[in-house]
């Protein structure tokens, strides 16, 4: 081995076994946070159409824990659309989404909260097949979710079968796998972001699997909203 450059190329934990156990030979070097990848909850389908439901799936995922477990520390939990690095983004809002599983089951249950539990809710997550990392995401954000009483049911799809299932609306959260931005008309959506060393939770107007990165954010990529 030479050099490895490219996203995707290794998983994060080689990259790690590379950097801790063959240091005097090899060395790692990450750059800055391109962009965000965005996870999206669809606000026109049922439960996720409830901002209740919408707020208490934002709170009850520890992105910092996932990143650890499934990303080797190689990547920061966020909550904004954009990277803080990139132009006029840099800029705390609030109120912050942050992990929350009090907030959460609160959000979720409602009536029935510290009484007779959550009613379980069912949601369809679709995921672009064929990327070992975004198979450790779903785990660790279905196991989540488990612990508010929302059950997923998990459908890894092919580009074209994806595509059309997320133009669709056909879905409940949905994450891609390419770097690519695809681009779905569903409108008035909540998304959740994961980045390149990032990873988001946020409302959207539109579906995108990713933010464009530089030199088009933000500009070109709100404007592509239109």
């Amino acid at each position: 081995l030479d050099v490895v450059v490219g996203s995707g190329v290794l998983l994060p934990a080689d990259i790690k076994d590379i950097q801790e156990t063959h240091s005097a030979s090899l060395s790692v070097y990450s750059g800055p946070v391109i962009q965000n990848r965005i996870i999206v909850l669809n606000g026109n389908k049922a439960p996720t159409n409830d901002l209740q439901l919408r707020k208490a799936i934002i709170h009850a995922v520890d992105k910092s824990a996932i990143i650890e477990q499934s990303l080797a520390g190689f990547a920061a939990a966020e909550d904004s659309l954009f990277p803080r690095n990139a132009p006029y983004c840099d800029v705390n809002l609030t109120p912050r989404a942050d992990y929350d599983m009090e907030k959460a089951l609160q959000l979720n249950c409602a009536d029935t909260y510290d009484a007779q539990g959550c009613a379980q809710k069912d949601l369809k997550f679709i995921v672009m097949a064929g990327d070992a990392e975004l198979v450790a995401l779903e785990e660790g954000i279905r196991s989540y979710l488990a612990l508010i009483g929302i059950s997923v049911e998990t459908q890894f799809l092919e580009k074209d079968a994806f595509n059309e299932a997320m133009q669709s609306g056909d879905f409940n959260l949905y994450v891609a796998a390419s770097l690519i931005c695809t681009v779905a008309l569903v409108r008035c959506n909540c998304a959740f972001a994961v980045g390149t060393s990032a990873l988001t939770l946020m409302c959207v107007h539109r579906c995108f699997s990713e933010t464009w990165g530089p030199p088009y954010d933000p500009n070109s990529y709100v404007k592509s909203w239109q």
